[in-house]
């Protein structure tokens, strides 16, 4: 079923709906309460740009997804860089462990593909991320 929704930022849709009667009601007054998905990609554009990081490239939802991911992600790289400051048994190691997650976190915050960060969501955490540094330490031995 199509109806038509309006987002808080006055924009409006129409969209396909499925589902009980009730369940597509509380969905698009979900929907009425949030900014379009235009609008959510242009607020995340102008966060990203402010933050100092590249542009993603991608459809308006894509983008507007992805820069929630991104935002976690910084979040999950700072939690990451105080685990480690406090977890490392000596200066050396802290500092070898802490130049392998700043060289984790420009590759990974330097990838402007939105699809990418959609396809890694689930491994955007701060274990995942201390697991990526340890790896990486090990590689490093070897």
């Amino acid at each position: 079923m199509k109806r038509e929704v309006t987002y808080h930022c006055g924009h409006s849709e129409t969209r396909s709906f499925s589902g009980s009667h009730s369940a597509r009601d509380a969905y698009i007054e979900k929907l009425s309460r949030e900014d379009c998905p235009a609008c959510r990609a242009a607020q995340a554009k102008t966060r990203s740009a402010a933050a100092g990081l590249p542009t993603l490239n991608g459809s308006d939802k894509q983008i507007a997804w992805a820069e929630q991911i991104r935002q976690r992600a910084v979040t999950a790289f700072a939690e990451a860089q105080s685990v480690i400051e406090a977890a490392a048994p000596d200066a050396d190691s802290r500092q070898r462990a802490l130049d392998a997650l700043a060289t984790i976190r420009t590759r990974t915050m330097g990838t402007t593909d939105a699809g990418i960060w959609i396809d890694i969501r689930d491994r955007v955490n701060r274990p995942y991320i201390i697991n990526a540094v340890k790896q990486t330490l090990i590689a490093q031995m070897s």
